[in-house]
């Protein structure tokens, strides 16, 4: 009985053990069923990954195909490039080695500069430095069939007043030593056009003429006297080509106003009237042009006889001939910048045009307009006594190299009516006419000058300083208005702006009406003047 009973325990240890066997080897094959599922999962995310990666390559390789036949071009024509580079480098070094060689210490400085500025190119390689004087002329007649050119011949014409006679030394040299910052009739007819640029005649970009509208040929036409007028003292635009049109003060419009006067006295054009600078911001001189234009009819009263409008931000003119083949590029321009604010002599940009230049080949300004584009800079209005504006006015036109570096600031007098882009001209005009200006005692008179006028501070004795545009009174006839001021005591003499006033009338004063009070000069003469700046107001 003891037996079967230890016997039945043992049956019953033995299938608790097998069965616990069993229990672990389910479990584990589900864990490996659950990996092996994983696994398939990944495979196939592999499979797509893989085959969105092959579309994508083979889409690659579509786009990238024209991009590498194209590098592969540019790769072959680099190549010739910097082979003719690499043998111009070549050759600079032989010349930097003949250089080297005449220019031992032996060898004379003045024979050195004379073979320089021949302009002939000449191997001297085959002569020694130390041989005589006659020798070296011989062997140049061998070579190049003519004698040594001992000095350089500047051709004038165009440059000197037709007048006066080429062999009179005393009255060109008058010309040539003459700078563009200078005031005397040689200096103004020598640099009314830049040297590095031909005289216009009237029939040049005859296409651009017609748009603008040119009532003038651009060319000298002095008037009798001295002009009068001075630069500012310490002016940010010393020179006619100095400095891009990134004028971001007012007072800065006194220096373009004093070129652009310069240029339009040169034609004869309005010499006896000074222009009055008005400031326009970016924003007015921008939206003005794209304004509805106003109703017939409407009164328009420019505030001076003669207003230049100087724009903070230029109208840009595009080129329209990029690469014209009849012009040549002013390079003469990066000598004629001269260093710092030195303005250079007449006669040293054009001694640096190449041997037998004549004027008449350079490209004119309007030319170079058509090259290079322009930006306008400003316009000037004129009126009669009572303020209408007239049909003539002047482009304020600023000429740039492609490389950023004025070539010079051109007055180009034209017609309202016969100008292609009338409808901004007139917006303009008419935004000016019926705005309101107003002074500030900000001055551009530089701290601590001498208050006594003098030759070097008559620049800064403006009698009519810079105006910013105000445009809080949109008309002249509608609503109150504010009229100038009286002079007070002591005040220097200045030019009073016109305006709109509510004038009594009629018997007894009794009535009043709206009438215009022509510009006049006010305030003792005998105190120098200032600029004032004139500013917007936010109100």
């Amino acid at each position: 009985m003891s037996r079967g009973k230890h016997a039945r325990r043992r049956v019953n240890r033995d299938r608790a053990a097998l069965e616990g066997e069993i229990a672990t080897l389910a479990a584990q094959l589900v864990r490996e069923r659950d990996r092996l599922d994983r696994a398939q999962a990944g495979v196939r995310r592999a499979d797509t990954a893989q085959a969105r990666l092959a579309a994508e390559t083979a889409a690659a390789a579509r786009v990238m195909a024209p991009v590498e036949a194209e590098v592969t071009r540019a790769a072959a024509g680099l190549g010739e490039a910097c082979a003719a580079l690499t043998e111009a480098q070549i050759e600079l070094g032989r010349c930097d080695a003949r250089l080297s060689r005449i220019a031992g210490r032996s060898a004379d400085p003045a024979r050195l500069r004379t073979a320089l500025n021949t302009g002939v190119r000449a191997n001297l390689d085959s002569v020694h430095r130390s041989a005589p004087l006659a020798y070296h002329h011989l062997a140049f007649r061998r070579r190049a069939g003519a004698d040594t050119p001992l000095c350089r011949t500047l051709e004038v014409g165009g440059w000197i007043p037709p007048e006066v006679p080429a062999t009179d030394h005393d009255r060109i040299a008058a010309h040539m030593a003459s700078r563009a910052g200078e005031h005397s009739r040689a200096a103004l007819w020598c640099w009314a056009v830049p040297p590095w640029m031909g005289l216009p005649d009237g029939t040049d970009a005859a296409e651009l003429r017609a748009e603008l509208g040119a009532t003038t040929t651009g060319a000298p036409d002095l008037p009798h006297g001295d002009f009068p007028a001075r630069p500012r003292a310490h002016p940010v635009v010393s020179t006619p080509w100095r400095h891009r049109p990134l004028l971001s003060l007012p007072e800065d419009a006194v220096d373009l106003a004093y070129w652009y006067r310069r240029s339009a006295w040169t034609q004869n054009w309005h010499s006896e009237s000074r222009a009055v600078p008005l400031w326009l911001g970016n924003e007015h001189a921008n939206g003005f042009p794209r304004s509805q234009p106003l109703p017939a009819g409407t009164d328009r009263r420019l505030p001076f006889p003669t207003v230049i409008v100087v724009f903070e931000s230029g109208w840009e003119l595009p080129a329209r001939h990029p690469d014209p083949p009849d012009t040549r590029a002013p390079v003469e321009i990066f000598y004629a910048r001269g260093r710092a604010t030195a303005a250079p002599l007449l006669e040293e940009p054009l001694y640096r045009l190449a041997p037998g230049t004549r004027r008449a080949d350079l490209a004119t300004p309007l030319q170079l307009v058509e090259r290079y584009g322009a930006t306008v800079e400003g316009l000037i209005f004129t009126a009669d006594p009572d303020g209408h504006p007239a049909d003539e006015f002047a482009w304020c036109l600023a000429i740039h190299h492609p490389w950023g570096l004025p070539l010079g600031r051109i007055t180009v007098p034209a017609s309202r009516w016969a100008t292609h882009w009338t409808t901004a001209i007139d917006n303009t005009l008419a935004g000016v006419c019926l705005a309101h200006f107003h002074p500030t005692a900000t001055s551009t008179r530089i701290p601590g000058t001498d208050p006594r006028p003098t030759d070097a501070e008559l620049s800064e004795h403006d009698d009519a300083g810079v105006h910013v545009l105000d445009i809080a009174t949109t008309s002249p006839t509608t609503g109150p208005h504010r009229t100038t001021t009286r002079s007070p005591a002591g005040r220097a003499a200045h030019l009073r702006r016109a305006t709109w006033r509510y004038q009594p009338v009629g018997p007894g004063r009794q009535q009043r009406r709206w009438t215009w009070v022509r510009a006049t000069i006010v305030g003792n003469r005998s105190t120098p003047t200032r600029s004032t700046v004139y500013r917007l107001t936010d109100q």
